[in-house]
């Protein structure tokens, strides 16, 4: 089964889509900010990544530029809940 990334500030959102995505069969990993998440593409590959565009410190665009840099060359999904 595919591995997601999951990369959000939001902790509750995190764990909610972790979950939902663990019922069908997924292996799910989450991060809570580009520095977690670039430790973690370091280490390991995915299938998908997820990620928050409007984050505190390193925004979404920013995460996937740096994933990039580092060979990601994985399918990202980018979201965000801010209603602007």
């Amino acid at each position: 089964m595919p591995t997601i990334l999951i990369i959000d500030d939001d902790e509750q959102f995190n764990l909610m889509l972790k979950s939902a995505l663990e019922i069908k069969g997924y292996n799910v990993e989450t991060a809570k900010n580009g520095r977690e998440a670039k430790a973690l593409y370091q280490s390991k590959t995915y299938d998908v990544i997820i990620t928050d565009i409007i984050m505190p410190d390193v925004d979404g665009y920013e995460v996937i530029l740096d994933l990039r840099r580092l060979g990601m060359s994985d399918r990202t999904i980018a979201v965000s809940g801010d209603g602007r």
